[in-house]
């Protein structure tokens, strides 16, 4: 179960205190932040002014490895359950499961995050009998962002949590596509832009996009385009680290790239494995690396026929950013 988040974010949701504004990284720390496999801490988690989530959370400039991932097992099924999205709080997590036959969106939610998950439940206002996939919560739980087996990435806002969401608007693509095609992984950064795949689905070998959204319209290009897969993007709150999944020498993994500035491009060439898939020889997918950004969850094949479960992995700052 999802236990640990940084006193800090603790605080800053119970009282709105210790509010930490620095968002520049030394040499010293920039040098401690990486090791050779690409686990230990990162340049930057997206702890920042996350889209949405109603303030500032308290930034960490250096971070400890992940552990080793544990399944989330009060809200895996017997059938497929994939692509996570945590809300800031981590008091909500959505997903997509066929437990119920099609596939379709679900959340589970909890009082506190010292609790485990109540049993998941349909969002019922969003599903229909295509297939919804892949959502993307904003922070503050207001504005979701999801594929749909007919086609595109639609996107469903509400006026406040424990509200149902408002009809699903299918944003309309401003550029030109082979079809067929899917879209995949949609994920929102705090600057409006939105990260995606686009490619086949099965078997996968998707490309990363990023457009902004614009009055229901996606207008935007590749960011990463190779004879392999690259798909189902994460991006970080601060817009300096994209998660994502790979597929390498036969093999599908997590992966991350960074950068120190959000003006500059993400030089994929620099990119890292996590770490080595969960179950060797099975694939990890569908990253999702949390607004305070302790905490990645993501898909893990467990080699029971492709039945893909939720498993998390957490790491802990050890550096907060200096309080003004």
């Amino acid at each position: 179960m999802l236990a640990r988040i940084p006193v800090c974010v603790l605080a800053v949701y119970a009282s709105g205190c210790g509010l930490l504004l620095d968002i520049g990284l030394d040499d010293a720390d920039a040098a401690s932040t990486h090791d050779a496999a690409g686990a230990d801490a990162a340049l930057d988690a997206g702890v920042d002014a996350a889209a949405g989530d109603g303030g500032l959370l308290p930034r960490c400039v250096v971070w400890s490895a992940f552990e080793a991932p544990e399944e989330l097992v009060e809200v895996n099924s017997a059938a497929v359950d994939y692509s996570p999205s945590l809300t800031a709080d981590m008091l909500e997590i959505y997903f997509a499961s066929a437990r119920d036959g099609g596939e379709d969106l679900w959340v589970a939610r909890r009082r506190s995050v010292a609790d485990p998950f109540d049993a998941p439940v349909r969002v019922e206002e969003l599903n229909t009998e295509d297939s919804e996939q892949d959502p993307d919560i904003r922070p503050d739980g207001l504005e979701m962002f999801f594929s749909r087996s007919g086609g595109g990435i639609w996107q469903a806002q509400r006026a406040a949590r424990g509200e149902p969401f408002g009809p699903a608007v299918r944003l309309e693509i401003a550029f030109a596509v082979e079809a067929p095609t899917s879209y995949g992984g949609p994920s929102l950064a705090a600057d409006g832009s939105l990260y995606f795949s686009v490619g086949p689905y099965s078997p996968p070998d998707h490309d990363l996009w990023i457009a902004k959204v614009t009055a229901g319209m996606l207008a935007g290009g590749p960011l990463l385009s190779t004879s392999d897969h690259e798909g189902f993007p994460s991006i970080s709150s601060a817009g300096l680290d994209l998660y994502f999944d790979a597929r390498r020498a036969g093999e599908m993994g997590l992966w991350v790239v960074r950068r120190r500035d959000t003006t500059v491009p993400f030089v994929f060439d620099e990119a890292t494995q996590l770490f080595e898939t969960t179950f060797p020889g099975y694939t990890d997918q569908d990253p999702d690396i949390s607004p305070d950004g302790s905490t990645l969850c993501f898909d893990v094949d467990t080699g029971s026929g492709g039945l893909f479960d939720i498993w998390c992995a957490q790491r802990t700052c050890t550096r907060f950013a200096d309080a003004l």
